[in-house]
């Protein structure tokens, strides 16, 4: 970290940042005074001892170094340009990243650490919501501004990674990556995938596979890095058709598949899709060998948790009828997570719902929360010691922290046979590798 002793430190902004940081700040910058343009603040003590000021008298208090807290990169980005001039100026992220990344090494340093046997399964959330996709049935309302956002990862790469170390976790993971939108489209997921698999970790990617350039960047990866990776390909058929992307999408399942890299190819179950069944599976069959997995569709967006409201017109039964010849595990496993559970879950027990862009890991989504996994990243996580009764109305997850159990009178898949995916040949379209990792018991 910038050696900040001996220096006179202001600190700008006391927003939210500023309060999720205030430890550090007081600890380790030390700041004689703090900066914010509300003058309601002005003159208060908004740390011990510490009072805020205005830009404008800051003259008056003789400090060498700025460090701005702003969470806006580019509102961040700006005031910098403004007074990088006369004062010398950070990033207090950036700050905290290399604190905690020497931290971290300095810990670690020396010391063995007898990772389990026993793979840790994770869904995340990238904190990105923007897409090149129209779908009908989407549960992201686009038409509200404020649910579009792409924003970059607010930590480094260098310090994410340490986070979700091997070392830190106490065993390798496998990661199943989703955004709102388009996964591939958030800024560093490349990078991320990268360095997770670089670490020993496994990867799944959902993404609706069209992205030419990120599938070429994932195809340049080395191949003991594709046996470790998952690429869920979504298909919105109607979409691709509209936007004439169907040939794209075929042809970067194939790419990737001849590239070692696992893949699949799922398919929202959308009533406006059942007059084109015949051609659907035609198509899938003619380019890609196989069919794709069908997804039941949650039929409202507001994130309510008493049960799952079947997006379709028809009654379920008749449902799982319609879609019966893609032979969906998907299917017939929602159908005994549609109501309340009573049986234990497992998740948060070392496993568990991670967001990456703000690092609070939940149980599940929208389950309780565990801890944040960006506070002191030399500490063991904390996840469940016991499995617990579930307080929600249906799964979320459909399963996927029960695979292999016996939930609602039905044993539940494992995650192997819930998304692999047999082509016309009889081969799986997941390696070995994949396999041997998702195809697990959820008893941790």
């Amino acid at each position: 970290m910038v050696d900040l002793k001996k220096r006179k430190v202001a600190v700008y902004g006391v927003g939210n940042n500023f309060r999720e940081y205030s430890d550090f700040i007081s600890r380790y910058l030390k700041p004689v005074v703090c900066i914010d343009q509300n003058k309601n603040l002005n003159a208060t003590e908004v740390l011990p001892g510490v009072r805020c000021t205005l830009l404008e008298e800051l003259d008056s208090w003789d400090v060498d170094v700025i460090v701005i807290t702003i969470q806006d990169k580019w509102v961040a980005e700006n005031v910098k340009k403004e007074l990088e001039y006369k004062y010398e100026v950070y990033f207090l992220v950036e700050l905290y990243d290399k604190f905690e990344v020497e931290q971290f090494e300095n810990f670690y340093e020396g010391r063995e650490k007898k990772l389990s046997d026993k793979l840790m399964h994770f869904a995340c959330g990238l904190g990105s919501s923007v897409c090149n996709m129209g779908c009908s049935y989407c549960y992201i309302n686009f038409a509200d501004p404020k649910l579009k956002h792409n924003s970059h990862f607010p930590h480094s790469m260098e310090f994410i990674l340490k986070a979700l170390s091997p070392e830190r976790l106490g065993s390798y993971a496998f990661f199943s990556m989703c955004s709102d939108g388009e996964t591939m489209l958030k800024p560093g997921i490349i990078e991320l995938t990268y360095g997770l698999l670089m670490q020993g970790h496994y990867v799944g990617l959902i993404t609706n596979g069209t992205v030419t350039e990120k599938v070429e960047r994932l195809i340049d990866f080395p191949g003991e890095l594709r046996s470790r990776l998952l690429v869920q390909n979504s298909m919105h058929f109607d979409e691709l058709k509209k936007k004439n992307l169907l040939g794209v999408y075929f042809d970067n399942i194939n790419r990737l598949r001849r590239s070692g890299i696992s893949v699949n190819a799922t398919m929202p179950g959308s009533d406006e899709d059942i007059e084109n069944i015949p051609e659907i599976k035609e198509l899938c069959m003619s380019r890609i060998g196989f069919l794709p997995m069908i997804s039941s569709i949650r039929g409202e967006r507001e994130g309510k948790y008493e049960g799952f409201p079947l997006g379709s017109k028809y009654t379920w039964e008749e449902y799982v009828e319609i879609w019966k010849d893609f032979d969906s595990p998907s299917i017939r496993c929602r159908k005994h997570t549609l109501n309340h559970i009573d049986e234990t879950c497992f998740a948060g027990m070392h496993s568990g719902y991670i967001n990456i862009q703000t690092g609070d890991l939940l149980t599940c989504v929208p389950g309780k929360k565990i801890t944040n996994i960006y506070k002191d990243i030399t500490q063991e996580i904390p996840f469940l010691k016991e499995p617990h009764f579930c307080p929600f109305g249906f799964c979320s997850h459909n399963g996927y922290f029960l695979s292999g159990r016996e939930i609602n009178g039905a044993v539940l898949p494992t995650l192997y046979e819930f998304h692999n995916r047999y082509d016309k040949e009889g081969n799986p379209t997941f390696g070995e590798k994949i396999r041997k990792a998702m195809d697990f018991i959820c008893d941790y």
